[in-house]
This record gives C-alpha cells, structure tokens and sequence, in this order.
C-alpha cells in the first residue's frame, strides 16, 4: 500500500549561503534533485532525492517557477520546508518457527538504513521489499540516524515488522 507523507524540516545555511541540496521545476512540481555530501540537508538526514517541496517558510509553491523558489531558499539563514514523498507501508509476520525475518541492513550514505539484501526463502522474499529500498520507520519508530544495531533491537521479539519504505 502506497501513501503520502508530508515532512517538515527546518535547516540552517553554511557560511557558504547553502542549505545543501538542489531543486528542479519538474511538470509544475519542485522537486529536491541533489543533496550535497556533508551539507546541512545531509548532515540533517531527512530530505531525500525527489521529495516534492511544498512549501518554503509557510509559502506554498504552486504555480511558482523555478527562479522565484531558488530566491527564497537563499534569502534567509535558515528555511523551514515542508516535503512530500510516496511511501510504501509493508507488513512482515513472523514465521512461526520464530526464524528471522530475512532482511539485510546497512547504512546509507546519508544516515538512513537501506535493505542490503533480501534472504532467498523469507518472509520477506514473498512481499514487495527490494535491495536498494529506504526504510523510513521500523515499528513506528523514525529510521534517521538509526544504526543496524537499533534496528535489530526493534525487530527482535516481535512477531510483525510494519516498515514505512521510500
């Protein structure tokens, strides 16, 4: 099941005058098309690689083009941005066996769990995960800047896994 999720993410300029990521004017929609390494936006870990910009300091962005909003994210010292992105809500049962639930994590490059690999014969061999696949929460709790070790901490003794997925 695919839904929408709207963030709200307050970021401050470097001394460079940069919030550290770059929009593009995509058919009427602002979307953010590169994060810089090391940059406020990444270090913050929260905005991804095609989230829609809704809005630039309580600014909505419809109808505006491309040269106005790269105005507005450089005006101030900070900007507070409210993002909307697609994610998947997946569901993993246990086997009753009690055996693990057959998902490989490591961490992204930019402070996020990504699935690793998939174990051939899991649960989650039979559901609509993939290697390469973000999770944005495990159990209801926010993957930002969580490590594998945490993540197998939520995962261990229950018997479901609901993941929030981009």
């Amino acid at each position: 099941m695919s839904t929408v999720r709207v963030l709200v993410v307050r970021l401050d300029q470097t001394n460079h005058g940069s919030l550290g990521f770059s929009v593009s004017h995509d058919h009427g929609i602002i979307r953010i098309v590169r994060i810089t390494a090391l940059g406020p936006a990444d270090l913050d870990g929260r905005l991804k690689i095609g989230d829609h910009v809704l809005s630039v300091n309580g600014q909505t962005l419809d109808g505006v083009s491309l040269g106005p909003v790269v105005q507005m994210l450089r005006q101030p010292a900070s900007a507070t941005l409210a993002v909307q992105r697609r994610v998947r809500r997946v569901v993993l049962c246990r086997p009753a066996a009690g055996g693990s639930y057959g998902v490989v994590l490591r961490t992204g490059r930019r402070q996020t769990l990504v699935i690793q690999q998939i174990v051939s014969g899991s649960v989650a061999a039979g559901s609509c995960l993939k290697k390469g696949d973000c999770l944005e929460s495990i159990n209801g709790l926010c993957c930002v800047r969580m490590t594998c070790a945490v993540a197998r901490t939520a995962a261990r003794g229950t018997q479901q896994l609901v993941l929030l997925v981009a």
